[in-house]
């Protein structure tokens, strides 16, 4: 018996939006920061209240919090790389990602993969210039005339002595500008206390791979000074984006395993950015406690109009070192100092999933909120536009491994989702549905009912909201998100009522 036909029902579809039914009686703490310096400054700040006995942080900051900081190596907490305090305290300037192969192979991919697609003019395309600025994308091509060895000095003694000397360096490497040389060509380092030690000089990044460094690579520099290309800024009316990225996991997951979570996000950053739409990228530090409580801390990385930085964005998102020191630590000082909330940084991390979509939509509710209140960066969005990404369900650990690589076939997947939801958002919903069309249909030869599944699944999320609860989606909203539905949707309908389904 052949297999029935299934339809599109927009007004059935309309009533399901209301998304919330679950979830309305969970408390929020929702705190935005324009940057990762103002997170880090009122995070120091509460920190330093906490350990100054402040009675009325004190008594709100559990025994579970004061003990957890002070011992970085603890094992479970796996911080790839480094038991330095020193060394974690810095975390938000940290100079490289913790493992740039990861990072280095899945750019590379962006590459292959954004030649290939094909919006239909969807969207104009900018122009690429040539920039001197590390924010841009780095072009070896530009950069291969003029590439030359970076040096480092290194004692074997100097480590063993005083591994610490230098906390910003590996034990044992001393910075260049310490470092003397005599007539005989010999290099010399005067010690902190004074002892004198002969070093070693070698190409910079041979330590860190002879003591097998995750991400460590020997280090080039060039005589070019415009190596990097970005994309020039265009007059006119300007579309806008605006971007979440999860940042977590279970303490399984590495960093390469959160880099996948976020590609998604970044990739779509990378295309849109390249076509003229300005995108503003925020990671989350979002997580569910007790029975009926989520945490929402929201960062900016990337900020309208400026160029995209990978490492930033990595680092930000997908550092281990980062997440499991600085973010633990931040975030449940701030829940004490603000909100009188003795709570860790850590449990169960949200970032996909039914949890996530019941977040998003209140925290678009409470961000909306507080532009009207001038606490937060006005943005000229609409709620549908402000996406929360990722890869659902991330690998513990990943490294591009080719066209055939499964992970980055999902992830692909999940930047078509979060392209495709923009699309909507800006152009006829026939043009995008024809789009999403062949793609799936006539490309990936996936059947019509995934489709009509997919297109489904896209303008439900983009436009459900929560009609319960703290930052329920006010009555007036809720009509105009459901009208704008139901528009992309009749369209959508009188599409596939022309195919042969």
């Amino acid at each position: 018996m052949a297999e029935e036909p299934k339809t599109y029902n927009e007004n059935n579809a309309a009533r399901k939006l209301g998304n919330s039914n679950n979830f309305g009686t969970t408390k929020y703490y929702f705190r935005y920061f324009k940057s990762i310096t103002e997170f880090q400054e009122l995070a120091e700040e509460a920190i330093k209240e906490i350990k100054e006995n402040n009675p009325k942080i004190s008594q709100m900051a559990s025994k579970a919090w004061r003990t957890t900081y002070i011992n970085p190596d603890r094992p479970s907490m796996n911080f790839e790389g480094s038991t330095s305090k020193e060394l974690l305290d810095k975390g938000p300037y940290f100079e490289k990602y913790i493992d740039e192969k990861a990072l280095n192979g899945a750019i590379d991919a962006f590459d292959e993969t954004l030649s290939e697609i094909d919006m239909g003019g969807a969207f104009k395309k900018s122009k690429l210039v040539t920039t001197e600025k590390s924010t841009g994308i780095f072009d070896f091509g530009l950069a291969s005339p003029g590439l030359y060895p970076l040096q480092e000095f290194f004692s074997a003694k100097l480590k063993k002595d005083h591994p610490f000397e230098f906390p910003t360096e590996l034990p044992g490497i001393v910075p260049p500008l310490y470092v003397d040389q005599n007539q005989m060509d010999q290099f010399w380092y005067v010690s902190k206390s004074n002892e004198k030690y002969q070093m070693t000089k070698q190409q910079k990044g041979t330590e860190g791979l002879e003591i097998k460094i995750p991400g460590a690579y020997l280090e080039f520099a060039t005589s070019v000074k415009k190596v990097y290309v970005t994309f020039k800024r265009e007059g006119g009316k300007a579309n806008f984006v605006d971007l979440y990225v999860p940042v977590g996991g279970l303490r399984n997951i590495k960093s390469s395993g959160m880099l996948a979570r976020a590609l998604p996000v970044m990739m779509a950053a990378r295309y849109f950015e390249q076509m003229g739409i300005r995108t503003r990228i925020n990671a989350t530090r979002a997580y569910t406690f007790g029975a009926n409580k989520m945490v929402c801390f929201a960062w900016t990385i990337k900020d309208y109009g400026s160029d995209l930085d990978f490492k930033r964005i990595a680092i930000d998102t997908a550092d281990t070192r980062f997440f499991r020191w600085n973010l633990w630590n931040w975030t449940s000082a701030i829940l004490a100092k603000e909100f009188k909330v003795s709570q860790l940084g850590a449990y169960a991390t949200v970032y996909d999933g039914a949890t996530l979509r019941a977040l998003k939509g209140r925290w678009r509710n409470w961000y909306f909120e507080e532009m009207a209140k001038n606490n937060v960066p006005q943005v000229n969005i609409k709620p549908e536009l402000m996406l929360f990404g990722g890869l659902d369900n991330p690998p513990n650990t990943y490294v591009y491994s080719g066209p055939k690589d499964y992970v980055y076939k999902r992830i692909v997947k999940e930047f078509f989702k979060i392209l495709d939801t923009v699309d909507f958002g800006f152009n006829k919903p026939s043009t995008a549905v024809q789009r999403i069309y062949d793609r799936i249909v006539m490309k990936e030869k996936e059947s019509s009912s995934e489709f009509l599944r997919y297109v489904s699944l896209v303008l439900s999320e983009a436009f459900s909201y929560p009609i319960e609860g703290q930052y329920a989606t006010p009555k007036d909203l809720q009509l105009e998100l459901r009208d704008r539905f139901i528009e992309k949707s009749n369209e959508f309908s009188k599409y596939i009522s022309q195919l042969d389904l």
